[in-house]
Parts: structure tokens; C-alpha cells; sequence
């Protein structure tokens, strides 16, 4: 039996309605401005607590107050406040010294060079595509005379360093080899200094390994992967391991260039606000990516493993990672000075959130070296248990992909 009600009782139901409504609401509201008011209570308390120590301090201290270096200390101190080790002021000073750190670029002949027992200039290492390297110079060659003076063990520092300046300029050197000299005239360049290093391990397995992580590092990257595609790499093993960085951007184009078209990953603020940090544009890597992390893989380069971890052609061996995810920015200041503040969390672009948890790995391999041995254990595929494991990996997921991709055809 359908029951009715009168117009009268469903005008008076949704008075009440509206007016528990209105209660609720007025209650949340006024949660939140006495919540907001004592917030503003608070910070008025502690600012008037400041300006009364400061009156005492100027009305007493027996000594001459430096008005900069007190405002100095009350700012550095206001950040040091938050115990974020990420977060620090720097003045105008410093700001421009940050700007200008190290992004890996060179300027110079290309070469790595130390002092030889002769007191001349030895070539230990030559950039690819450098200056040098185009003009013929060679590991162990020997430098004996820069702008025609001649190298000895007292000049050798300064003779040394003349080979890096300004693009564009010439260096005169005289190169000695087998007893033998010859004259040199190369153009000081500005290059990326060569961050990664990558080669074949076997059946068709590309392994690729990072110095550090530079502006350059992107390029070199998307470069050792089509050579060893050229030369008919099936998979690849990148190895992460401890590799620490907080260089965001050169993250991101490292992403750009594996990661198949959309976004890559974000930043996501306080206040629930998410931002894109960039693009793929192209289809990326399909053949099978096998990482190497450890608890040493720390910053960025996590979120490049935790990114790479959502495609569906990647897999992840070693130890899980640092959980160092917090996303930090510069913020100016009016004065010309900055902080550099902890803003946001880092997340992939399926919503993975490694900070504080790591990345953790597919296949957990636990080898217990210490520094002194990494150069000689790492890349090497006899000795390098977490390497073998992934090599091992790589083989697999290659001939599985090989074999669907024949299905399908």
C-alpha cells in the first residue's frame, strides 16, 4: 500500500534537514575560525616575543650589534626551526654560488690530466667527442709545453688548469710520445662531461651504469641504449646503485626518454595539489629493463626506479632503497636571498609514493660489500651476484617477450 504524505510534513522534513544542515556547517565553521584564530594568537605571541628579546638585547648588550648578521641568524634559525635537514637559507652570496654549481658541463680540451714523474702534464682520460679527442690525443700521452712555456713540477698546477677556459679560445701544446713531439693548436669547447658508461654483458643483454647524474646525463643515456640496440641488445639492466642525486630536472629527462608517451610522474603539495613534472612524447623503450638498486640508491633516482617500476616491461633486483622522496624548491626572496624548502612528496604517475618506504625490489639480493670493492665487483658479471640475478632476469623476460611477440604476429 503506497502511503502519502502531506505537502505541509515535506515542507517541514526539509526545515529540519536544512536547519541541521545550517547547524552542522555553523559548527565546522566555527571550528575552523577559532582553530584559525588561535593559529593567528599563536604567531602574534611568538613575533612579540621576538621583538621583546630584541628590545632587551639592544636596551642591554654591553657591545656593538651587527644589525645584518642578527637578521642573518634569525632567518638561518627560523629554517633550521622546521629539523629538515632538505631545508636551508642562503643569502644573496650563496644563492648565486648555488645557481651556479656544478651541472656537469665543461669548458676546456677535453681531457682528464695529473702530473707525471717528470713533472709534466699525463693524460689519464679523453672525453668523447672532445677537442682533444678529435685532434688525436690519446690516454698516456704527455704534455711538456702550454703556450709555449715549458712544464715542470713547480708550474705544473697552473699549466694544468690553462686547459680549461673560456669557449672558443686556442691552447697551444707541444705533446711528447715515444720521444717524440709534435704541435698541437685545439679549441677550448664546452661539453657534457660522460656520466655513463654502458656495454653488451652477453645474449644480447646491454648493461648501463652512471658516474653521477648530470645535465648531459639524459643525452648520453638515450645514446648508449640505440648503440647497443644497433648492435642488437634485447633487454637491458640499468644500474642504480649507489647512485644519490636530487637533480630533479635530469631525473625527469632520463624519464622522457625511457617512458612511453604521457605523463612521467608529480609533485603533490600540503594542500592535496598535484603537479606534473613533465612529458614522454615519443613510445619509449619497449625491449624488457631490469634496475639494480640498493639502500644506497637515494633522492631523485629513486623516483626514476619507482617510475620506470610501473611499466609493465620492467623489473627491479638488489636491496630496497633510502625513501628519500620529499620534493624541495627554491623560493627567492625579495632581499635577493633563498631557501631551499621541503614543498612536496614525489609521486609516479600510477600514484606510487616511495618516501620514507623505498623502492622496494622484485627480487631481493643482498650482497654485503664495502666501498674499497665496488670498482672491482660491480659490472662484473662473475663476481656481482646482484648483476647475475639480473642478467639472469633479462634473458628470461627477453625470450617471453620474444615469443608473445610471435604469437601475435
Amino acid at each position: 500500500m503506497n502511503k502519502k504524505i502531506s505537502l505541509g510534513a515535506a515542507i517541514a522534513y526539509m526545515a529540519i534537514v536544512a536547519a541541521i544542515t545550517f547547524s552542522i556547517t555553523k559548527i565546522y565553521s566555527m571550528n575552523s575560525f577559532n582553530t584559525m584564530m588561535e593559529n593567528i594568537n599563536q604567531r602574534e605571541n611568538n613575533f612579540e616575543k621576538i621583538s621583546e628579546v630584541d628590545r632587551l638585547v639592544r636596551e642591554n648588550f654591553y657591545g656593538n650589534i651587527d644589525t645584518e648578521s642578527v637578521n642573518y641568524a634569525a632567518v638561518k634559525g627560523l629554517i633550521e626551526g622546521l629539523n629538515d635537514k632538505n631545508s636551508y637559507y642562503m643569502t644573496q652570496q650563496e644563492y648565486e654560488l648555488f645557481k651556479s654549481a656544478d651541472t656537469g658541463r665543461y669548458v676546456g680540451i677535453g681531457v682528464v690530466v695529473e702530473r707525471s714523474d717528470e713533472g709534466y702534464i699525463k693524460v689519464t682520460e679523453v672525453y668523447p667527442e672532445s677537442s682533444a679527442a678529435l685532434a688525436g690525443v690519446k690516454v698516456d700521452d704527455i704534455f711538456v709545453s702550454v703556450n709555449d712555456v715549458p712544464v715542470n713540477a713547480e708550474n705544473y698546477t697552473q699549466l694544468a688548469k690553462s686547459l680549461v677556459g673560456e669557449a672558443g679560445t686556442k691552447v697551444k701544446l707541444v705533446r711528447r710520445v715515444n720521444n717524440e713531439e709534435d704541435i698541437l693548436n685545439i679549441v677550448r669547447r664546452d661539453i657534457d662531461i660522460p656520466t655513463v658508461n654502458y656495454k653488451i654483458i652477453g645474449e644480447g643483454v646491454g648493461y648501463v651504469s652512471f658516474d653521477d647524474i648530470k645535465v648531459g646525463t639524459a643525452h648520453q643515456l638515450e645514446k648508449a641504449i640505440k648503440t647497443m640496440q644497433d648492435e642488437k641488445a634485447t633487454s637491458l639492466v640499468l644500474d642504480l646503485r649507489d647512485i644519490q642525486t636530487d637533480s630533479e630536472n635530469y631525473i625527469v629527462s632520463m624519464l622522457q626518454v625511457i617512458m612511453p608517451q604521457g605523463n612521467v610522474a608529480n609533485r603533490v603539495y600540503k594542500n592535496g595539489k598535484v603537479v606534473s613534472l613533465g612529458k614522454a612524447t615519443t613510445k619509449g623503450i619497449t625491449i624488457p629493463i631490469t634496475l639494480l638498486i640498493n639502500e644506497r640508491t637515494s633522492g631523485t633516482i629513486e623516483l626514476f626506479a619507482e617510475a620506470l617500476h610501473g611499466m609493465q616491461n620492467c623489473k627491479i633486483v638488489g636491496t630496497r632503497t633510502a625513501g628519500n622522496g620529499l620534493a624541495k624548491e627554491v623560493i627567492k626572496i625579495s632581499d635577493g636571498s633563498a631557501m631551499l624548502l621541503t614543498t612536496s612528496v614525489y609521486e609516479t604517475n600510477t600514484g606510487a609514493v616511495y618516501n620514507n618506504k623505498g623502492v622496494i625490489p622484485d627480487f631481493e639480493v643482498i650482497m654485503d660489500i664495502d666501498e674499497t670493492q665496488k670498482d672491482t665487483v660491480y659490472g662484473n658479471i662473475d663476481i656481482d651476484t646482484q648483476l647475475r640475478k639480473a642478467y639472469d632476469i633479462s634473458l628470461a623476460f627477453a625470450k617471453t617477450q620474444e615469443v608473445n611477440n610471435n604469437m601475435n604476429d
